[in-house]
């Protein structure tokens, strides 16, 4: 695992770090030889996984929200994403939006992004442009995201829910069409990344080689080819 000195200083002179997984953040400052005396706020997030959209937010929010009255009595707060794409599509980003509302001062330090680094892995991608659609939830009521990923001409980027990727997947053939040409990326930035280029009804068979287990415990991203003409 690596991290960068900006960050290395932030985990050292924070006063409360709020972290998706704080046994994921143990394995960070381990490897890194660091240790804090920060209050550690776990969101715990892989036990939300049975929880819908709307839930996890709701819980999200009443453990972040507290941390404005902190900032306010002169507490330093750092708030640590795993993977994905910071600020973009993480649990935090609501609570970014509070900062923005409350006018609090604040700073983003990117890390690896999977939006990004899917997009430079597919074949697909010809160094232009391409659209990012974030986390789709419900794809038969996303009219505006299957407009665009039938319509644009750029490759489109949508990040998928693990716990109904299967559903999802054969919702995007029936809307695209089987052959329509995708890259599925998985676990991208980790030593579990994947890539695989191939019509869609391939994905789904390549997918089907991964226990629910498997599925539960990474992160998919999927780049939609753009529409030929």
């Amino acid at each position: 695992m690596d991290a960068s000195l900006n960050l290395i200083n932030e985990i050292k002179n924070s006063d409360i770090i709020c972290v998706e997984n704080k046994y994921v953040f143990e394995k960070l400052i381990n490897s890194l030889s660091l240790s804090t005396k920060a209050k550690i706020i776990d969101l715990n997030i892989e036990s939300l996984s049975n929880l819908n959209f709307n839930q996890k937010k709701d819980l999200i929010k009443k453990e972040t929200d507290p941390l404005l009255l902190e900032y306010k009595n002169g507490k330093k707060i750092l708030c640590l994403s795993d993977e994905g794409s910071s600020v973009l599509v993480d649990p935090f980003s609501g609570f970014r939006s509070k900062c923005i509302n409350n006018k609090i001062p604040h700073s983003i330090m990117a890390g690896p992004s999977a939006a990004i680094n899917s997009i430079l892995n597919s074949p697909f991608f010809d160094g232009s442009k391409f659209v990012f659609l974030g986390m789709i939830q419900n794809i038969e009521d996303d009219e505006d995201s299957i407009n665009l990923m039938k319509t644009s001409k750029y490759p489109c980027v949508i990040f998928l829910p693990p716990y109904k990727i299967d559903n999802f997947l054969q919702k995007l053939c029936d809307i695209l069409g089987v052959n329509r040409e995708a890259t599925i990326c998985i676990s991208l930035t980790t030593d579990k990344e994947i890539v695989f280029s191939e019509r869609l009804s391939r994905i789904q068979k390549f997918l089907n080689k991964f226990s629910d287990e498997e599925k539960q415990s990474n992160q998919f991203a999927l780049v939609i080819q753009g529409k030929m003409d």
